[in-house]
């Protein structure tokens, strides 16, 4: 039979409701929702199954309410950055790389792209001279320690010290220089006057001048 008035009304009043629960949901809680959805699709584009991609998600929650001011999503993508950079690399190290990096860039305002870029450039190199995991994860938390020191000295900022180590970190890595040696050289070379992005290019070329 015909479908009563009364159930179609009911029918029409249950979807008016769930709209209206919808229309209450604050701006921001939709928008970062999706920015969540958009970067766990990433993920999961990047070779992360879906398990991980919730263990990640879990992370980043946890994560995110012990650091005010970082969010789930920066977390999501900061890890996309390394699993895009160092897949080869343990679950454990892509974690407490993301972690690092977010965490350095919001005490020297870098942004999160640009330190999780560094870092993970980093790993790569110390992974090709063979560094173990827990090695490289103890080494790259000192890292972020030295970056922000140099920062806080106030001679410049975190966005210039990254453009600097972009160049140098590679290079310097494989020639078995410390994260001091590096971020000194950079540091002394940035207070003679030297704008970041050459100061880097002039630390690498120093590097590669080294005798083998």
């Amino acid at each position: 039979g015909m479908m009563s008035s009364t159930y179609i009304d009911r029918l029409m009043s249950g979807v008016w409701d769930a709209t209206k629960r919808m229309a209450q949901i604050p701006n921001e809680m939709l928008k970062s929702r999706m920015e969540i959805s958009k970067s766990r699709s990433e993920l999961l584009h990047a070779g992360l199954g879906m398990y991980d991609v919730n263990q990640v998600e879990k992370l980043a929650k946890d994560f995110t309410n012990q650091y005010a001011g970082i969010t789930t999503n920066a977390y999501l993508q900061a890890m996309y950055e390394m699993q895009s950079s160092i897949p080869e690399a343990s679950m454990k190290t892509k974690q407490k790389m993301a972690e690092s990096a977010l965490l350095t860039a919001s005490v020297t305002s870098a942004t999160n792209e640009d330190m999780a870029k560094l870092f993970a450039k980093a790993v790569h190199s110390l992974r090709a001279v063979g560094q173990s995991e827990d090695a490289i994860i103890q080494r790259m938390t000192d890292f972020g320690g030295k970056i922000k020191k140099a920062v806080d000295v106030g001679v410049f900022r975190g966005p210039d010290m990254l453009e600097a180590l972009k160049q140098t970190v590679p290079v310097w890595i494989q020639r078995g220089a410390t994260d001091s040696e590096m971020v000194g050289l950079n540091t002394f070379l940035m207070t003679q006057g030297v704008d970041a992005s050459t100061s880097g290019v002039y630390s690498r070329e120093m590097a590669q001048r080294l005798p083998k």
